[in-house]
């Protein structure tokens, strides 16, 4: 009992980890992108499954999902941790 005690007072001994630098979470933002993320012309032509706006590189698609649908890749985030 005291040793938990002693745990509990001194807390946990990981480090907090900033979100953008968590490979977990970033790996995860990743694969959600290119789930959104369709093909239209075969190796010419990627569409953001979200708002349907086209792209020439799934780079491209990730990045726009990255910065125009933060708010999804939030709640997907939040989810898998629920």
């Amino acid at each position: 009992m005291q040793q938990a005690e002693k745990l509990l007072a001194k807390g946990p001994d990981e480090k907090l980890q900033d979100p953008q630098e968590d490979e977990l979470l970033v790996e995860m933002k990743n694969q959600y992108c290119l789930d959104k993320t369709k093909e239209v012309t075969e190796g010419k032509k990627y569409v953001c499954k979200i708002c349907e706006k086209a792209f020439r590189s799934t780079e491209f698609v990730v990045k726009h999902i990255k910065n125009k649908h933060e708010d999804r890749l939030q709640r997907h985030n939040d989810s898998y941790f629920k």
